[in-house]
């Protein structure tokens, strides 16, 4: 009899040992770049704390989750594709190749919201990639112009103000419309003509592009200087 209660004292402790594993009912794996995740009703939390493990990433906003909700799920493929098909219907940004080295690979999961439904439009789901450490000689002109709009005025304010005649400077700011001035209406509201807000936007382009063209300056000097 003793022999016989040793025996389920022994058996109990195993079954205390692998408990555990049994409960944890996540599994995670990746082959040759196709991941693979199973989840039996566990906290979504508690599924992309599995893959954070396996993956190497940081989870950024995992306290504002709100809707942990359980998962039962059996997901292949990309990194990328399995992390949206977790997350879908949340607003959340995926960061790419923070330096140079990491270039290609997952570096952060950021939880911008922590409710579902709070997803923008797909097409402006925000995915950060770092840029080419190369300067492209147009980016080169880029950040030349963007840096002479910026100093010019300063030089002829300067100019202005030292005597300079007028005319000798270009004035880079309109005036304000007068308060008879045929665009604006009693109430200071107006619609701008199609020709204007074409010139707008094209400008928002230019300013744009100047402004990439900045970061990727920045970016291959950070480079080099490593």
């Amino acid at each position: 009899m003793r022999v016989f209660s040793n025996l389920l004292i022994s058996a109990a402790a195993i079954a205390l040992t692998f408990s555990p594993v049994a409960l944890a009912d996540i599994g995670v794996g990746q082959d040759d770049g196709i991941w693979t995740v199973t989840a039996a009703g566990e906290p979504l939390s508690e599924v992309l704390s599995a893959i954070q493990t396996e993956a190497g990433f940081r989870l950024v906003g995992a306290d504002r989750l709100i809707d942990d909700n359980p998962v039962t799920a059996d997901i292949s493929g990309p990194l990328g594709d399995v992390l949206a098909r977790l997350l879908a219907g949340f607003d959340y940004a995926l960061v790419y190749g923070e330096t140079p080295g990491t270039s290609g690979e997952l570096q952060r999961v950021i939880l911008l919201s922590g409710r579902a439904g709070d997803a923008p439009d797909e097409s402006q789901r925000l995915t950060v990639e770092r840029l080419p450490g190369a300067v492209s000689e147009e980016d080169g002109e880029r950040v030349s112009n963007l840096l002479a709009r910026q100093v010019q005025p300063l030089i002829e304010a300067e100019t202005a103000e030292n005597g300079s005649q007028p005319g000798e400077t270009m004035a880079l700011a309109a005036a304000p419309a007068a308060a008879g001035d045929s665009t604006t209406s009693s109430n200071d509201d107006y619609e701008l003509d199609p020709e204007t807000q074409a010139a707008l936007a094209d400008a928002t382009r230019r300013a744009q592009q100047d402004l990439q063209a900045l970061v990727n300056a920045l970016q291959a000097a950070e480079d080099s200087g490593n």
